[in-house]
């Protein structure tokens, strides 16, 4: 029952649309006005905000909460198919929990990794809603949202629009080749 409840927790974000999510974390944890800091604010007489998810480092966190899911759905499909008599054959012959894990483990575990680091890359740089919600491009400009607001803001830059999609398009056209080569090691 844990594992079940665990393993669905950490795939919900799926389930719910990035866009939705990121209004929530904003209406969480907006440096002023977000609830988790009013309540620090009001019953531990915090000063500032202890989140803040307006910031980079906020829009990354919040990304990765929505990416992580297929990252480990793709590595848990691995891990489920492995063989575990290898890991026993390893424990038999002597070897500890780490040795296992870098030795027999990780080599057979090592193409999902692969893939699910391309994968996910590729859909973060393709990704608009959260940093366009959270606004965080202030302190760290994200391609998609470059995009938009190149072509939507006065002055008007289309090639520099153009530039940014072409490059966007290279670096998923470069990804999907190598999740695609990693899935078949």
């Amino acid at each position: 029952l844990a594992k079940g409840l665990m393993e669905n927790s950490v795939i919900a974000p799926v389930y719910l649309s990035p866009f939705v999510g990121a209004l929530a974390w904003l209406i969480l944890a907006s440096p002023n006005a977000g609830l988790l800091n009013v309540l620090a604010r009001d019953l531990l007489g915090v000063t500032g905000p202890i989140l803040n998810v307006m910031t980079a480092t906020g829009v990354i966190l919040v990304m990765a909460l929505y990416n992580v899911p297929y990252a480990y759905m793709t590595v848990s499909a691995a891990l489920k198919g492995m063989d575990p008599s290898m890991e026993e054959a390893s424990y038999l012959n002597g070897a500890g929990a780490f040795s296992t894990a870098l030795k027999v483990t990780f080599p057979v575990v090592r193409p999902s990794i692969i893939s699910a680091f391309f994968f996910v890359f590729v859909l973060t740089c393709g990704t608009f809603s959260i940093p366009a919600a959270l606004g965080g491009t202030q302190a760290m400009p994200f391609l998609a949202v470059d995009i938009y607001r190149s072509v939507a803001t006065f002055p008007l830059n289309y090639s520099r629009a153009a530039a940014i999609g072409t490059l966007l398009f290279w670096i998923s056209l470069i990804g999907v080749a190598f999740y695609r080569y990693a899935s078949r090691v």
